[in-house]
């Protein structure tokens, strides 16, 4: 695995390079053209970006999306990951509903999503998660101020789950205070190409401990503990990163 740092001077000339990775896998002849998508606040301008990309980027409509986690929610609900990316990228693209893998977050309890997402997976590669088997070709991801990744916070059982794709998860240590349900690390990790976006100042710290010389202890930090099969991107805004821009959109 490589590990890779660019440092863009805002989110949005980040979101723009995330963007180009995202029509360069659009574009690919080999594998299945999967990739994961994250929710919060930071992919909305990226989700925007691969929209206006889809109107001379046809290819974009046969990538298979899936989720880095949802919360218990309907899809309608203002506070759903899928709900953000569909208003943002899907609708207006007229993505094919077929190539978009939801987590059915309104199921009831969060534990039968969370399976269904699993079950889902499985059948989608052929068995449990493993370094050696299927995988992702490309997971987009973000990280919190306390070194979080999708659902899994630090201390949570979640993050130290290794025998599955989808694990139900507790609120965490961000809001809202809602259940949700996440790939695990080891689902994560099965994907070729990891890309952290990351923009902002509140990010700054946990950026520079990840980042540290000989790397952050994964225990502690969720989003330490994925590792690519073969490349790990840091894509930052020159906030977070707390350095001068060393990248162009």
């Amino acid at each position: 695995m490589t590990r890779e740092v660019a440092v863009y001077p805002d989110l949005a000339a980040a979101s723009a390079a995330v963007a180009a990775l995202v029509v360069e896998l659009a574009h690919a002849t080999d594998g299945d053209r999967t990739v994961v998508i994250s929710g919060g606040r930071t992919p909305a301008t990226l989700f925007g970006l691969l929209a206006r990309a889809s109107a001379t980027e046809p290819g974009l409509r046969d990538l298979e999306v899936y989720f880095s986690d949802e919360r218990a929610v309907p899809p309608d609900d203002p506070q759903s990951n899928f709900g953000l990316a569909d208003r943002l990228w899907f609708a207006p693209a007229a993505m094919p509903p077929e190539r978009v893998h939801r987590i059915r977050g309104e199921l009831a309890p969060v534990d039968a999503a969370a399976a269904e997402y699993d079950a889902q997976l499985v059948r989608r590669f052929g068995g449990r998660p493993s370094p050696d088997g299927p995988g992702f070709d490309l997971a987009v991801l973000g990280v919190g101020p306390d070194g979080h990744t999708a659902s899994l916070f630090p201390g949570a059982a979640a993050a130290r789950v290794a025998d599955r794709w989808a694990v139900a998860s507790p609120p965490g240590t961000v809001p809202p205070p809602i259940p949700r349900v996440t790939l695990t690390s080891a689902a994560l990790s099965t994907a070729r190409t990891v890309v952290f976006l990351v923009g902002g100042a509140d990010k700054r710290a946990i950026v520079r401990r990840l980042l540290a010389p000989g790397g952050a202890d994964g225990t502690a930090l969720p989003a330490a503990t994925v590792r690519p099969r073969e490349r790990l991107l840091w894509v930052l805004d020159a906030d977070a990163a707390g350095a001068e821009p060393t990248a162009r959109a």
